[in-house]
């Protein structure tokens, strides 16, 4: 999966998991963005499968990455949308309930991680020559996406039921 944005980070706030407010979330956000998508004929594009190139992956001191490449841009109007919604959705803050983009993070880069460290190798240096050894024939991967969806993620990377409890798509 790539990390379009994240809405709400169930490690910071589990209460908002309990599936009365789980549903409030995925049902006012999947109406907010399908909105401005709609409104949005650049954005619209959507509709129709696009295509993302996963480039050779990279090592930071916490995880190793795909970077993604999107030239025709399909994520960042996805993201442009959430930006949009946080600024100018008032459904997404109601007078008298949950603020909901009190939580919201858009990432700065288009990516898909492979793998993250715990802890350190204990050796980094050796560790960091193998991963280099391993990736240095990697070729870029175009890879063919169907479909965005607003996920409901209530335990790390993305290992949740495939329903409509947790998934909708954009």
């Amino acid at each position: 999966h790539c990390t379009v944005a994240c809405i709400v980070n169930f490690m910071h706030h589990p209460e908002r998991y309990t599936p009365p407010v789980r549903a409030q979330y995925l049902r006012v956000w999947t109406q907010a963005l399908r909105g401005c998508l709609e409104r949005d004929p650049p954005r619209s594009s959507l509709a129709r499968p696009f295509v993302v190139t996963m480039m050779k992956p990279e090592l930071s001191p916490k995880a190793a990455l795909f970077p993604l490449l999107n030239p025709t841009g399909e994520i960042e109007a996805v993201r442009s949308c959430v930006r949009d919604a946080v600024h100018n959705n008032s459904a997404l803050r109601p007078p008298s309930g949950q603020d909901m983009t009190d939580d919201v993070r858009v990432p700065g880069i288009i990516h898909s991680t492979l793998l993250r460290f715990l802890r350190p190798p204990t050796d980094a240096q050796r560790w960091e020559a193998e991963f280099h050894k391993v990736v240095g024939r990697w070729e870029p991967l175009p890879l063919t996406v169907h479909g965005v969806y607003l996920a409901v993620e209530d335990r790390p990377y993305m290992h949740m039921p495939k329903d409509a409890e947790h998934l909708q798509p954009l």
